[in-house]
């Protein structure tokens, strides 16, 4: 890692994660080599990540604090949670979807439909 902190790395997605890693990475002198396995492939040590990463997502106790092994300046964040991808695009659907919300409001859209009746999980801007 050339530097602590690179603003390139906010284009990535998951980049909170990635820099957790490379946080990690640095401090405890660690040299990961990382190995593309095909899906599917019936790898014993790949079947053993599958499971662990399984039973971590089930893991209702397991807790995560990753702004404690961030190098980063700042956190975005957006309704108290941590903005985890391209802060531009981010910024982008934020203005989107309220420039949808204010021409679904006039009066002539009004009329015939809510805002109630967007489904916005559907929406693509």
């Amino acid at each position: 890692m050339d530097a602590p902190f690179i603003p390139r790395m906010l284009k990535e997605p998951n980049h909170l994660l990635w820099s957790s890693i490379r946080t990690i990475m640095s401090r405890k002198n660690l040299d990961v080599s990382l190995i593309k396995v095909p899906a599917h492939a019936d790898d014993p040590l790949n079947n053993h990540v599958d499971a662990l990463a399984k039973a971590a997502h089930m893991d209702s106790h397991l807790s995560s604090r990753p702004s404690l092994d961030l190098s980063a300046p700042c956190i975005l964040k957006f309704n108290s949670l941590p903005v985890d991808m391209n802060i531009r695009k981010f910024i982008r659907d934020i203005f989107d979807a309220r420039s949808l919300l204010t021409l679904a409001t006039l009066p002539r859209f009004n009329s015939y439909s809510s805002t109630s009746d967007i489904d916005w999980a559907c929406t693509k801007f």
